[in-house]
């Protein structure tokens, strides 16, 4: 398992010619940042014409984001949200934390893998230590996808990439409230610790006055 950055970890899968890997690095990027930050990512949908709101669970808003993969520009829309620093609102893309190489090898690496794009001089863009190697991963999952049945295994691939996400937010969500958890289990010590320090106090400073009290007799 890689542990760099996700920039760092996607030019290594893009490298290693594994472009479902880089997908599923992304795909679990994109699941932390619907833990992280729900609204930006219904945002994601909105602004992409997808109609979606708060109301609907998570697993909902990630099959109709994984449903409307085909659309380049959402595309371009999730690279940049999953690029982001989690600290970050959507409306910021300037943002100096946002890589923009990271941003357009994101969106090569999805539309490579959702829509079986051969990259070429479209790919201009990329790196080109990275684009033959894009390519060559490229070539790799397309030919796995052959042999009269290309559509129904790119469909079975968009399914992993759903049971992906699904599985990465049910584990961000439980590290979020374990991480709430934590917190009010110490807010909670400190509190009683706080406590038996001011009923010490009261105990002492009582006594330290019936000491005075009892000496000026």
């Amino acid at each position: 398992m890689l542990t760099g950055t996700l920039e760092n970890n996607l030019v290594e899968y893009i490298q290693r010619e594994d472009i479902e890997g880089a997908n599923n690095l992304l795909m679990s990027e994109l699941a932390n940042k619907l833990v992280d930050n729900r609204l930006d990512f219904i945002e994601l949908l909105n602004s992409n014409d997808i109609e979606a709101d708060e109301s609907m669970p998570k697993s909902q808003l990630i099959e109709l984001f994984i449903d409307n993969t085909d659309d380049k520009k959402l595309l371009v829309g999730a690279s940049l949200l999953a690029n982001q620093s989690s600290k970050d609102n959507m409306s910021n893309f300037d943002n100096e934390d946002i890589s923009d190489d990271s941003v357009k090898n994101g969106v090569a690496v999805m539309d490579t893998y959702f829509n079986d794009t051969q990259p070429d001089e479209e790919y201009s863009y990329i790196a080109p230590f990275l684009l033959g190697a894009l390519a060559k991963g490229a070539k790799k999952l397309i030919q796995n996808r052959t042999g009269g049945q290309s559509k129904g295994a790119q469909d079975e691939y968009r399914r992993l990439a759903e049971q992906r996400m699904k599985e990465q937010a049910a584990l961000r969500q439980r590290a979020e409230l374990e991480r709430r958890q934590r917190e009010l289990e110490a807010s909670k010590k400190r509190k009683k610790t706080n406590t038996i320090l001011i009923v010490s106090g009261g105990i002492v400073i009582s006594l330290l006055v019936g000491i005075i009290i009892y000496n000026q007799r």
